[in-house]
């Protein structure tokens, strides 16, 4: 695990050195292998995630996640569009026809401290077991108890108060969302600097 952490911040320093989109995302997807691999020894409960896969979703950690990303990217989504943002034009994301790249992009920041952290908790807690799901086609989904479940944590999860580190206000990730699309049109508008959000433990 420590060597995982050592990579990844090593992966940080050399995101800061990019200057294109594709060497970006080739830091990322490097960054992404080292991640899924460690987040895969901290479950338990009979959960193993051998290889991050969606399309479908092969396993239930995978279904879960899909299910988390699925849950922010809508928010974020929604709220982009609140904001009078074309969320089908990005920045990291390249303009691909029926993909939201603005989403993408802002999603990015957010998979660890809300959806994969959720993932985690719902397992390792007992929240959702091994045996509620189901195969269908050639993946698997979650039952209707799994994902009512789910879906019930969401709410609590991203409407829960915390400490911001940098603040030291209380905060919560649906406020956070809010703020990421605030701080983004400041950044379009008056061309201030963007600050992606970074949760301190």
């Amino acid at each position: 695990m420590n060597k995982a952490i050592e990579s990844l911040k090593t992966g940080i320093r050399q995101a800061t050195s990019k200057t294109r989109a594709e060497q970006l995302r080739g830091v990322e997807g490097n960054a992404s292998r080292i991640f899924f691999k460690a987040f895969g020894q901290l479950l338990l409960n009979g959960f193993e995630l051998k290889k991050r896969e969606y399309h479908p979703p092969p396993d239930p950690v995978n279904a879960m996640l899909v299910f988390a990303y699925m849950m922010v990217f809508n928010e974020l989504s929604s709220m982009l569009e609140a904001f009078g943002f074309d969320s089908y034009i990005g920045f990291l994301h390249e303009i691909k026809y029926g993909r939201k790249s603005l989403a993408s992009d802002l999603i990015e920041e957010l998979r660890s401290p809300v959806a994969e952290r959720l993932v985690l908790y719902l397992i390792n807690k007992g929240v959702i077991k091994t045996n509620q799901f189901t195969k269908k086609d050639k993946g698997v989904i979650m039952d209707d108890r799994a994902r009512k479940n789910f879906l019930a944590n969401y709410e609590k999860f991203v409407t829960s108060d915390f400490i911001d580190a940098k603040t030291e206000k209380y905060i919560n990730f649906r406020q956070v969302i809010r703020e990421r699309i605030e701080q983004l049109e400041r950044a379009v508008i008056n061309n201030e600097p963007y600050s992606p959000f970074i949760l301190h433990a």
